[in-house]
């Protein structure tokens, strides 16, 4: 039901699921909104700022006339089209073009508007290359080779719509359970959420402290930051329809014993050892959701006073690159189980959309070489993948491991690999001799400087 109280601009709305603490809310500060689950709507935070309705929300009208727009526009499930502000960096010209692209969901079409020059600078074509999960703010998308990036929502419908189906958390899969990230991933896709960012990083203490502020006072606190601090973690951000909620559910209890019972299929049943060492960690609601994403993906590793490290080991190691395909297919959690499953250790992870420059310099071996190139490179710049540093654990057997890694990946045609080599990575997942699921380090002289093009080149 509504809660009682509207005055000062604040509007709580609590549903079955989950009730938000009362907060008064004025000028630009976070609206809290909770939707009905008899209407099938969840929860959302805006800014208020954001809203056409912000100006008039000063009084209890004004609130419920947001309340009554946001209504009217959830009800319109079946819309043709979304339209996003994105810009154009011309590699040639070195100028920064803005447009409106409007996505229609009908038949995959898009259409771009020149906002500067006030005219149709590409009309209603269909892009088979793209569909709506691509459109995320902050992000970049490919269309017809260029790549955009998306800086807002261009109208109310969108904004709303697209805001309620896209709600962000944060997730962590902690020490003792980071050689199941693999699996761990895999299930996160399976149950419909969407992996949006992803990062392996070793916490500092300071950075543990900070992260887990709120525990400060709890007599586990020097346990839990001694835990978390013992080896690598893997940081990831979750996007979908009501994700904090979905992702605590995956989760299962924090006593893992308790799991076992409760929730027998949840991660913490599966990978959990005590209620400090149970596996990972999923933000309770929206407003934590918020600040853990920022403390642990900021822009850069080290714009922040305690320094996050990366986990790279740099030596001994080799590369391994799950492409843009496969990752928006769900596939990055089944590829990287499959090596950790074969002995391999995953040392380093790190999700990020390169530009067509960056992707030339990485491929640049193998210009004049592989026929393919372009088209390779026109790929990988295509969306988000997740570059792999790869080692071994002393148990492994593993022996050779450029060469070895090489193996599991398989034919470069997918096509031949089903044939001779259905188990490898390549005849799983890939498509085509470009979209080939992974690229892995072909030479061992090669395997460095691989490693830290992404690791420490791209980080800096």
């Amino acid at each position: 039901m509504m809660a009682s109280s509207l005055s000062k601009c604040h509007l709580l709305y609590f549903c079955e699921e989950q009730d938000f603490p009362q907060q008064n809310i004025t000028g630009d500060e976070t609206w809290v909104f909770s939707w009905d689950p008899e209407l099938k709507w969840q929860s959302v935070e805006w800014l208020s700022s954001n809203l056409s309705y912000s100006q008039k929300a000063k009084h209890k009208h004004g609130a419920m006339k947001i309340l009554e727009t946001m209504r009217e526009l959830m009800e319109n499930t079946d819309a043709e089209k979304y339209a996003f502000q994105v810009k154009w960096n011309d590699p040639v010209s070195s100028l920064t073009h803005e447009f409106v692209l409007t996505y229609f969901t009908r038949d995959g079409s898009v259409e771009m508007y020149d906002t500067r020059k006030h005219k149709i600078f590409l009309r209603r074509t269909k892009c088979l290359d793209c569909n709506l999960q691509d459109f995320q703010l902050s992000e970049k998308v490919t269309i017809f080779s260029r790549q955009l990036e998306i800086t807002d929502y261009a109208d109310d419908f969108t904004r709303v719509r697209l805001s309620l189906l896209n709600e962000r958390t944060f997730a962590m899969i902690k020490p003792d359970a980071i050689d199941q990230c693999g699996a761990i991933m895999n299930d996160i896709s399976a149950r419909g959420l969407r992996i949006s960012k992803a990062r392996m990083i070793q916490l500092t203490v300071p950075a543990a402290k900070e992260f887990y502020i709120e525990h400060a006072q709890q007599d586990f606190y020097k346990d839990l930051i001694a835990y978390v601090t013992e080896g690598r973690v893997l940081a990831l951000e979750l996007t979908g329809e009501a994700a904090v909620h979905k992702w605590r559910e995956i989760l299962g209890p924090t006593d893992p014993e308790k799991a076992k019972i409760e929730a027998p299929n949840s991660i913490r049943a599966k990978y959990g050892k005590d209620k400090t060492r149970n596996a990972a960690h999923g933000s309770d609601s929206m407003h934590s959701a918020k600040r853990e994403l920022s403390l642990l993906f900021p822009e850069k590793l080290s714009s922040l006073p305690w320094q996050m490290r990366t986990s790279a080991v740099l030596q001994n190691t080799t590369c391994c690159v799950i492409l843009p395909h496969a990752v928006h297919g769900g596939n990055a959690g089944a590829i990287i189980m499959d090596i950790q499953e074969m002995g391999f250790n995953v040392t380093a992870l790190e999700m990020r959309t390169l530009s067509k420059r960056e992707v030339e310099e990485f491929l640049e071996v193998y210009k004049g070489v592989v026929p393919e190139y372009y088209q390779m490179v026109s790929h990988m710049c295509s969306g988000p993948l997740i570059a792999l540093e790869v080692g071994v654990t002393g148990s492994s057997g593993i022996t050779d491991l450029v060469s070895q890694l090489r193996d599991l990946a398989g034919p470069r045609d997918p096509e031949v690999g089903k044939k001779i080599r259905p188990h490898t990575l390549r005849a799983k997942y890939g498509l085509t001799k470009v979209e080939k699921g992974v690229h892995c380090t072909d030479l061992p002289e090669d395997a460095a400087l691989e490693v830290e093009y992404f690791f420490s080149v791209l980080l800096q």
